[in-house]
C-alpha cells in the first residue's frame, strides 16, 4: 500500500501540465476509510497503518458525497477520500487482521 501511495505523490509531482496535475491530484487520496467485514475495524487494527503517510479513519467517519466525482468524503472535513474494503480472511493471509 505504501508503494501505491508514494507513486501517487510522485505522479502528482511529475505531472507535465495543468490537466495531468489535476488528474493526479484527484486520484491521490489523502484520507483512507477502512472497513473490515462490513463494519469499522478496531482501534488496534488501525494502529497497524501508522507508518503510512496518509490519514486512516474508520469507515463510519465517512459518508457518500453529494457532489459528483466525490463518492466518499470525510464527515468532519468534507475532504474526498477512498474506501478500503477488507475481508477478514484476506487480511489474515496478509498478517493484518486484528485479534
Amino acid at each position: 500500500m505504501e508503494d501505491w501511495i508514494t507513486s501517487g505523490d510522485k505522479n502528482e509531482a511529475e505531472a507535465k501540465d495543468d490537466d495531468e496535475r489535476a488528474i493526479a491530484k484527484m486520484l491521490n487520496f489523502k484520507i483512507f476509510f477502512v472497513s473490515v467485514g462490513g463494519g469499522d475495524p478496531t482501534d488496534d487494527f488501525l494502529v497497524r497503518f501508522k507508518d503510512i503517510p496518509r490519514i486512516i479513519k474508520k469507515v463510519s467517519e465517512s459518508e457518500i458525497g453529494k457532489v459528483q466525482r466525490m463518492p466518499v468524503v470525510d464527515k468532519s472535513s468534507g475532504e474526498r477520500g477512498n474506501h478500503i474494503l477488507g475481508q477478514q480472511d484476506s487480511l489474515a493471509r496478509q498478517g493484518l487482521r486484528g485479534s
